[in-house]
């Protein structure tokens, strides 16, 4: 430091020091609450998710084999069967797995309403409405027209063939 600095005894004595009354009003700041004061903030809302949605490929669904949908079929008319209200629901709690295709929701992406995705998920069914053609499994709502394989441990109790779960996707 040169010597003829103006401010030299200012920037040698450090940062002031106050008395009680003042330390007592404003506390001095922990580091991680300074910290988000000088965070970045997301100057392009919602610019992070649209490039999350770009590395996902998207593929067109593929129609079922008649053998898969007579399976598909028979399956679907047991889990309707086994919950037939929201009772026998609660009592039985079949588990299942279902492989499904699951629509593209980017509006700007090019699959938007021609591709998609294959998802699996497994919980237990709630409800199977023929009428509306939705089955409820955990908290998601799936259309029969998506699903693409139903399999679980009350298929096998019951007879119905469990094909291999390869994962085919197309």
């Amino acid at each position: 430091m040169a010597t003829e600095f103006q401010y030299a005894k200012t920037l040698l004595a450090g940062p002031p020091r106050y008395d009680d009354i003042f330390l007592r009003k404003h506390p001095p700041m922990d580091r991680t609450h300074r910290a988000k004061i000088f965070a970045p903030f997301d100057a392009l809302d919602g610019f992070d998710h649209t490039l999350r949605f770009k590395d996902v490929v998207y593929l067109t669904q593929t129609a079922l084999s008649e053998d898969e949908a007579a399976t598909l079929d028979k399956r679907l008319r047991l889990l309707a069967q086994l919950t037939k209200n929201g009772k026998q629901a609660r009592e039985n709690r079949i588990v299942v797995s279902i492989k499904y295709f699951a629509p593209c929701a980017d509006i700007y992406s090019e699959a938007y309403g021609t591709g998609g995705t294959y998802d699996t998920v497994t919980g237990v069914v709630w409800l199977v409405d023929p009428v509306n053609r939705v089955i409820l499994v955990g908290e998601a709502a799936i259309g029969f027209e998506n699903i693409r394989q139903i399999n679980g441990p009350v298929f096998e109790k019951r007879g119905i063939a469990v094909e291999s779960w390869e994962d085919d996707d197309e």
